[in-house]
């Protein structure tokens, strides 16, 4: 009877060995086809990679500045997602509300939450807001529009192009408004980067709800609609 438990035991004992060997082997060749996947992610062409808020912190650099945007482009990075918030005085600054927080908490801590759009821009900029560290959507757009410009000079007369160069911009607050979206286009005219440009928007209804949708094409996500010469709206379909 001991000895037949023993052989029960040592074969309990063989089975769980050998199914770890092959689970392990099996992580292994998992492991091993993943890494080629990134591999060919990484190489793939028609991958575009984006840059959540701009953030360079991963080659040395700093957040949603001029010289971050330029890091990352110098890694091959060329599609920059960039938070916009809104000073009480119309400064559009190139931070994410948290960002911008951050350095106002470091100069008093009676500063943290502090809402940019109650604030002028000479204010935040004395409150540790300066504009090395939070700078005008301006200087960061014009530093993309050199980069782009820079790269259509180095590919004329090749098939390359700057159409996959992108700046998407994410207007935070009171930057989200018919004044705020207004300059954002002036300035990307002026730069001469509407092609590169993007502005994300929730709902076409919460853009701009005064001027209603054209009649027979509702806002499928939100499901608001037009359904009628005049300002009301209804939900529809």
């Amino acid at each position: 009877m001991a000895t037949k438990t023993c052989f029960v035991l040592l074969g309990l004992a063989l089975v769980f060995v050998f199914g770890a060997l092959v689970a392990k082997n099996k992580w292994r060749e998992a492991n091993a086809a993943a890494g080629t996947l990134q591999g060919k992610w990484l190489t793939d062409p028609k991958l575009g990679i984006c840059s959540h808020r701009t953030n360079a912190s991963e080659v040395g650099g700093d957040s949603a500045t001029p010289s971050a945007l330029r890091l990352l482009w110098s890694s091959g990075i060329e599609c920059f997602d960039l938070d916009v918030v809104q000073t009480r005085d119309g400064a559009l600054l190139a931070a994410h509300p948290s960002r911008l927080q951050s350095f106002l908490s470091t100069t008093s801590p009676r500063n943290a939450g502090l809402r940019s759009d109650l604030y002028s821009h000479a204010q935040l900029k004395t409150w540790g807001a300066s504009e090395t560290a939070i700078p005008l959507l301006k200087d960061v757009a014009e530093e993309f529009s050199s980069l782009v410009r820079q790269k259509l000079l180095a590919t004329v007369g090749s098939a390359g192009s700057a159409k996959d160069s992108l700046l998407l911009l994410d207007l935070k607050g009171a930057a989200f408004s018919r004044v705020g979206v207004t300059a954002v286009a002036h300035l990307v005219k002026e730069l001469g980067i509407q092609d590169n440009t993007l502005v994300w928007v929730p709902e076409a209804r919460q853009a701009a709800p005064e001027l209603g949708l054209l009649q027979g094409f509702p806002d499928r996500r939100s499901g608001w609609g037009r359904t009628a010469v005049g300002d009301s709206f209804r939900a529809v379909g």
